[in-house]
Order: structure tokens, then C-alpha cells, then sequence
């Protein structure tokens, strides 16, 4: 989760010059060509179950390309912080999931410190006013992206532990970054002329970037998340991914210039309060 905190240093800059689509498609290009030599280990695709299909159309169209471009649209539409912020509300998703799919069964006091945590989520955006009178409807927009990658990453969470009772890391790695580079290539054969001329306006930074965002905080930390949620229970590491939002927070605001007001940094302590005693008062999985 630290590796893809650094992302936040090179996405900001490339959405100045590319559209969100058109980086989830190449981002998920670099990965397939890399993971292209270990095609062989889908070799027992026939595996795959009638209940699988729907769990993994879910982790590559939602959490692979879904999530990815609805977090890259919120961060055009408001302060990347409140957008990193709002990923704190992951483990609520992620353990409402866990409890339906995986059976999973949190502590008592998960709902009322999970409804504190909508609160202070609500705040953090909203601070406290009514959304309609304080916001403009882009940075509604924004909000509502923000919470969507929150859904389809909290969600992915869960529906990847499910799929990990009968594949490996590596085969879901491989779904997601194969799955997802198809679904994103029909997307992009569709807007192809829009893009094309983004292609050839890339520089050699925008190239560097594309590449580091794609390899370090994209496929070096799914694969060592899949690997690490394969020792743990999906509420665990629903909260573990919360190191990813906090050191992101504290990036964008030290090297991005892109400050909270006080409203904001005490909701943003209290959000971070809730899950973290979510966290450590959770029942065994």
C-alpha cells in the first residue's frame, strides 16, 4: 500500500495531458506485456466455475479498470487529499461485503463506528454545510467518483479473497491484468482517434511516469496485496489498506501543495480513528 501511495506524484501531472481511460488502458498494456512469459500458469483456466465468472468479471471490469478510472476522474474534480481521504470508507464496504459473501463476522461495535466513520466522511467532503449549497455540481461529480473506486476497491478486496480459495495469487493477478487489458483495448478501439493523438503528444517524462505508475504502484503492489491477502481475512486487509490513503494524504499535502482546513483535518483524524478502532476490535476471521 505504500508503493501505491507514490502514484499520487505522477497521476496528478499526467491527467494535465492525457484523458483517465486513456492511461488505465496503457497502464494495463505495460502490465500484460510483463506478465506476458507466465501466460503458461493459466494453463487450468477449465477451473474456472460458473460461480467464479461473475467474481471475476467484478475484480477486472470493477476493480481493475472501474476502480482505477473512477479514482483518476475524482482527483480531476476535487482536492486530491479529499480524494484519498475518502478511500478511509474502504474497510466499511469491504466488511459489509465480507459479512454477505465470505461470512466473515465483525464486532459488535462495527455499526456504530462504522455510521461515525460515514459521518466524519460526509464532513470531510461536505465540511458542515448542506453538499448542494457549498458544492458545484463538478465538484459533486467528484464526490461521487471518489466513492465509486471505493466500492469497486473494497469490493475487490473481498470478492479476491473468495477467488483465492481455489487460485493462486499469481493466476489472479494474471485475471486481472490480462481481463482487464482486453476490456480497456475495446474501450480504447472505440475512442481510438481521440487517443491517438495523445499518443503522439507524449514527451519523455510522460513516458517515465506512464511506466512507473503502470509497474510500481500498479502491478508490484497488486501482486504483493494478493500475496499478502492470501495469509489474511478480507476485513484484515481491508484495513491494512489504509496505509495507502494516509501516506498519500500526507504527500499530496507536503509536496503538492495541496492543504485541509482544520474541519477537514479533524474529520480526517476522526475517520482514521474509527477504522483504526474497527480495526483492532474485530473478531478473529
Amino acid at each position: 500500500m505504500m508503493l501505491r501511495s507514490t502514484d499520487i506524484f505522477f497521476r496528478t501531472n499526467l491527467l494535465m495531458h492525457f484523458f483517465p481511460f486513456f492511461l488505465i488502458t496503457l497502464e494495463h498494456l505495460i502490465g500484460a506485456c510483463i506478465l506476458l512469459p507466465k501466460i503458461g500458469l493459466l494453463k487450468n483456466i477449465s477451473r474456472i466455475q460458473k460461480n467464479d465468472i461473475i467474481p471475476i468479471i467484478f475484480i477486472v471490469c470493477g476493480s481493475s479498470v472501474g476502480g482505477i478510472y473512477f479514482f483518476t476522474k475524482a482527483f480531476m474534480h476535487l482536492n486530491p487529499a479529499v480524494v484519498i481521504l475518502l478511500q478511509k470508507l474502504q474497510p466499511i464496504f469491504a466488511t459489509l461485503l465480507a459479512m454477505v459473501l465470505l461470512k466473515e463476522k465483525p464486532s459488535k461495535i462495527f455499526l456504530p463506528l462504522a455510521g461515525m466513520a460515514l459521518l466524519f466522511s460526509y464532513i470531510l467532503t461536505f465540511k458542515l454545510t448542506n453538499p448542494l449549497t457549498i458544492l458545484n455540481a463538478i465538484e459533486l461529480e467528484g464526490s461521487f467518483y471518489a466513492i465509486l473506486s471505493v466500492f469497486f476497491w473494497g469490493g475487490g478486496t473481498v470478492v479476491g479473497k473468495k477467488l483465492l480459495t481455489h487460485f493462486s495469487f499469481f493466476e489472479l493477478t494474471l485475471f486481472r491484468y490480462f481481463g482487464g487489458c482486453l476490456f480497456s483495448l475495446v474501450i480504447f478501439g472505440i475512442f481510438y482517434n481521440t487517443y491517438f493523438n495523445q499518443i503522439r503528444q507524449a514527451n519523455q517524462a510522460d513516458v517515465f511516469s506512464i511506466i512507473y505508475v503502470a509497474l510500481i504502484p500498479g502491478l508490484l503492489a497488486l501482486f504483493l496485496f494478493y500475496r499478502g491477502l492470501e495469509q489474511t481475512s478480507a476485513i484484515q486487509a481491508s484495513f491494512l489498506e489504509l496505509i495507502f490513503p494516509v501516506c498519500s494524504t500526507f504527500l499530496a499535502w507536503k509536496y503538492l501543495n495541496r492543504p485541509l482546513d482544520m474541519i477537514q483535518i479533524t474529520s480526517g483524524i476522526g475517520l482514521l480513528a474509527c477504522v483504526t478502532c474497527l480495526g483492532i476490535s474485530k473478531k478473529p476471521a
